[in-house]
């Protein structure tokens, strides 16, 4: 809060959790604020003299607010979402339009699903229990469980090549950070340090390295550290986000950030950058995934309106794209990892809606 005649600033919260929309109470003594401070988005109200934070209202997935001058009356907006982890197995010869098929389902959101490296579990994120967490199941939708993991509200993770950890990024503090924990959950260690926001990590395939972007050196950039914490390294020098590692690991694939499109390529100890790609758009700069011999990329270039996005599959050695297939609707989840092959190179992994809706609620005698 800024005072208009001193200009003097004061932080109301300090919890490093997100904050959507807000606005001023009737009377002008509260604020009232849409947060996932305890899991799913709701509104909140808080007392600007004291710090006093309370429930506004009851109801979930609450977003934009607006609260009326006179007359005791608030409205805003609730969302509700179905988002579901997919499995579409590529064409072949013997079926040229490919398959889908449902994995993991239910009335909340599930999305970033990926394979452990022998293709025998899923891990994904779900909001089932009130707040973001990893999942495992097995690679046939079955036996899915929740993991205790601290601190909770995972936004993407990976799965270590060994299959015994994951890495994964949330906001604990002021920061989004990067922390590592067993894949039977527990309490996470965190690898990047304070002053800086770093997200999206990555393991290199021979487990010595996570990779990530981070915005420390004052610009976002891509970084590697080891699991232990030790000898942070920046590693891109012109831009990088979304890393993702080539199989033998030789080389970093990255997008650049939000306002250049493209996919781009540096080897992993150090040389010349090269661009790969002229896509995705630069503001889908997660809708990628990498394969041995090129990229399953979706082309996000209208989400919400016609036409539906495609999926494609540049080749590397031909430089060609190829459709693989059109999706029925608009309804794939632009999450950071939006698509992740299998080990096999068989099947992908990604979340697919079946409703998205916004109503508009209004409230008679908010007080």
């Amino acid at each position: 809060m800024m005072s208009l005649g001193t200009r003097e600033v004061r932080q109301l919260t300090s919890e490093g959790k997100w904050i959507g929309d807000l606005d001023w109470s009737e009377d002008g003594r509260e604020l009232v604020f849409s947060s996932d401070r305890q899991g799913i988005p709701r509104l909140w109200r808080m007392n600007v003299s004291n710090g006093k934070v309370e429930p506004a209202l009851t109801g979930e997935n609450s977003w934009y607010v607006s609260v009326a001058r006179s007359g005791h009356r608030l409205i805003y907006s609730e969302t509700a979402s179905n988002f579901n982890i997919e499995r579409f197995t590529l064409p072949t010869a013997q079926d040229p339009k490919g398959a889908w098929g449902t994995l993991f389902a239910s009335t909340r959101n599930e999305y970033g699903a990926q394979y452990s490296r022998d293709g025998r579990r899923i891990a994904f994120i779900s909001d089932r229990t009130g707040a973001r967490q990893i999942w495992l199941g097995d690679s046939d939708g079955q036996n899915a469980h929740p993991l205790k993991i601290a601190p909770a509200g995972v936004i993407s993770f990976d799965w270590s090549p060994d299959g015994k950890q994951f890495v994964f990024y949330t906001r604990a503090g002021p920061d989004l950070d990067i922390y590592v924990v067993s894949v039977d959950g527990g309490v996470a260690r965190r690898l990047t340090g304070e002053g800086a926001d770093d997200l999206r990590p990555r393991w290199s395939p021979d487990g010595q390295f996570v990779y990530y972007e981070s915005n420390r050196s004052g610009d976002w950039q891509i970084w590697r550290v080891r699991p232990d914490g030790s000898q942070p390294e920046r590693v891109t020098r012109n831009g990088g986000l979304a890393a993702r590692l080539s199989a033998d690991g030789r080389y970093v694939y990255y997008a650049k950030g939000l306002t250049i499109p493209g996919i781009w390529r540096s080897p992993t100890d150090g040389g010349e950058e090269v661009r790969v790609t002229d896509f995705p758009k630069e503001e889908f700069s997660g809708t990628w995934d990498l394969a041995q011999n090129g990229v399953y990329w979706l082309d996000g270039r209208a989400p919400g309106m016609p036409p539906p996005p495609t999926l494609f599959f540049y080749d590397f050695a031909t430089r060609q794209n190829t459709t693989v297939t059109t999706l029925e609707q608009n309804n794939v989840f632009y999450n950071d990892y939006a698509l992740r092959l299998s080990p096999d190179a068989r099947n992908l992994l990604l979340a697919y809606s079946e409703r998205s809706t916004s109503d508009l609620v209004l409230v008679q005698g908010y007080r």
